[in-house]
């Protein structure tokens, strides 16, 4: 609510809060990790939950010189987001400042072979596995099927770490988080090229 209510008391805490996670970055870094990440949700189900532009115009140029650190310290470093939720609408806003790696890739919200052909030459989709239908409620048939699909839609060229869009919860039936990882071990990635 403070981006709507208190932007200013808002972007003066940012102001104090950054300048420590950038060196924490800078320690990272330095210390030799090749991959961190930036968490927290900022996207609903279907939209960004603070709006598209306040993000651009208050964690946009800060979480950039956040990534600009690591990246002056090493070029290769991988910069993993994570938010649940529809991230379409500042896809690429994420890879001009420098993500990589966008997790989770929620079926339920943005569809993944959609993601892969728009900006999979520029990231690596991590998770796709759908946690609100397929796992919990669909058959053991609908998991392998849900499986090979993301394979194939979204694996060719690389670019994929497969699992499940978050957490697994209770509700799965065991048998289709095992035919989950079960698929995929055994998936032929000779058909992929």
């Amino acid at each position: 609510m403070d981006y709507l209510i208190n932007r200013d008391f808002k972007e003066k805490l940012y102001d104090k809060i950054c300048p420590l996670y950038e060196e924490i970055c800078r320690r990272l870094v330095t210390a030799g990790v090749d991959q961190f990440e930036i968490g927290g949700d900022i996207s609903m189900h279907d939209r960004i939950i603070m709006g598209a532009k306040t993000w651009r115009e208050v964690d946009k140029p800060r979480i950039a010189r956040l990534i600009a650190v690591a990246k002056s310290i090493n070029p290769d470093v991988h910069i993993f987001i994570h938010s649940d939720g529809n991230l379409t609408e500042l896809m690429d806003d994420l890879i001009e400042i420098g993500f990589d790696v966008i997790n989770p890739i929620q079926p339920e919200c943005m569809e993944p072979a959609m993601v892969k052909r728009r900006w999979g030459d520029k990231i690596t989709l991590h998770g796709c596995g759908s946690l609100q239908k397929v796992l919990p409620f669909g058959t053991v048939a609908d998991v392998r099927d849900h499986v090979n699909y993301l394979i194939e839609n979204c694996g060719r060229n690389g670019g994929l770490v497969l699992g499940p869009s978050n957490n697994l919860q209770p509700d799965i039936p065991m048998e289709n988080i095992v035919t989950f990882y079960d698929t995929a071990l055994q998936y032929d990635l000779g058909k992929l090229s």
